[in-house]
């Protein structure tokens, strides 16, 4: 069974839109004012990559089958898409070898291009999810279910929108599906719609872009870059607009401010303390009232082998400590 638009459509979850075009489907994570926003910037490219999209559905195929062209959608090249049936991993289409992937593996180049393969599924009926990668911009030309005789989507229980920087992107897994924020989707039974994008910092503007959905939950992760590049008294200016901006577009939503994990530098002092970036977002969200602050500081062990670069972007393993800390907080609260 090839797949056409109205099938992939109805199974794809967290992107915005899909573009249907001659050499298959580009997946949007963004809308076309969003996309508009970001397309003057340096950050133009990440936007087309498909952090957090997912395709979810019930079938009884035998194997699937999957073809693709892949280009740059971030300044890292390895990806995967991970398949699971029934919750279990039960395979990887992906650039590279697990092995070859040793620490700091952030600068290691993968092919890109145009690839294909099938995958074995276990008998009978099952729940197929395919987790897509963070890094990449992939046209899916083909993705077949060989000898279904159905497929049917899957629905959440819940919606949420997700802004953040590199972290919430996705930086630094090997396998999709690692990535925190798809990890929390997955634990809230939610649909999300991951709104990162690498290096960001708040930005009240964006705030202001309102999106076709009605969540119930929103995660908000900024500020490490804030505190690299900008004083104080300008992360406090734009934290403020960028949250009310956000209050006011969603209202009925329960907005969780997530401050920034532990990173190698935050010892030294930029020009102010990295402490003073949990303050200040803090104090902005009483202020603001109605947004939860969490602190993200220890959600992720200060070990040096959590993180892909040694210093700032988690692995795996790091980014299952913060998926699991976060969830355990976030669950005290709805």
């Amino acid at each position: 069974m090839k797949l056409n638009y109205e099938q992939i459509k109805s199974i794809t979850q967290g992107a915005v839109s899909i573009s249907e075009c001659e050499n298959g489907f580009t997946f949007h994570r963004f809308n076309e004012e969003e996309e508009k926003f970001y397309a003057p910037t340096s950050h133009a490219k990440k936007v087309f990559s498909t952090a957090g999209i997912q395709m979810v559905f019930k079938t009884d195929a035998e194997s699937i089958s999957l073809s693709i062209s892949v280009s740059a959608g971030s300044s890292r090249s390895y990806f995967s898409f991970d398949v699971y049936a029934d919750g279990e991993l039960c395979g990887e289409f992906k650039n590279f070898e697990h092995e070859n992937m040793t620490l700091p593996y952030t600068t290691i180049e993968c092919e890109s291009g145009d690839f294909s393969w099938k995958l074995p599924l276990k008998k009978g009926d099952k729940t197929v999810r395919i987790t897509f990668p963070f890094s990449v911009c992939p046209v899916i030309s083909e993705i077949s279910l060989d000898n279904a005789t159905f497929v049917e989507p899957v629905r959440r229980s819940k919606t949420m929108l997700m802004y953040g920087d590199s972290i919430t992107h996705g930086y630094d897994c090997l396998n999709s599906s690692k990535a925190y924020a798809v990890q929390l989707s997955h634990m809230l039974d939610a649909e999300a719609f991951n709104k990162a994008i690498g290096g960001e910092v708040f930005q009240p503007e964006l705030g202001k872009i309102k999106n076709d959905i009605s969540p119930d939950y929103i995660t908000v992760a900024y500020g490490t870059n804030d505190w690299s590049h900008f004083s104080q008294e300008k992360l406090e200016e734009s934290c403020r607009g960028f949250y009310q901006n956000l209050k006011n577009n969603y209202p009925d939503a329960k907005i969780f401010a997530i401050t920034p994990i532990w990173r190698g530098d935050c010892e030294t002092d930029k020009q102010y303390p990295f402490a003073g970036v949990y303050e200040t977002i803090n104090k902005v969200c009483e202020e603001i009232g109605g947004i939860t602050v969490i602190n993200g500081f220890d959600f992720v062990p200060h070990d040096e082998n959590l993180y892909a670069d040694l210093r700032l972007h988690p692995t795996d393993e790091g980014f299952c400590h913060y998926a699991k800390n976060l969830y355990n907080e976030i669950r005290k609260y709805i």
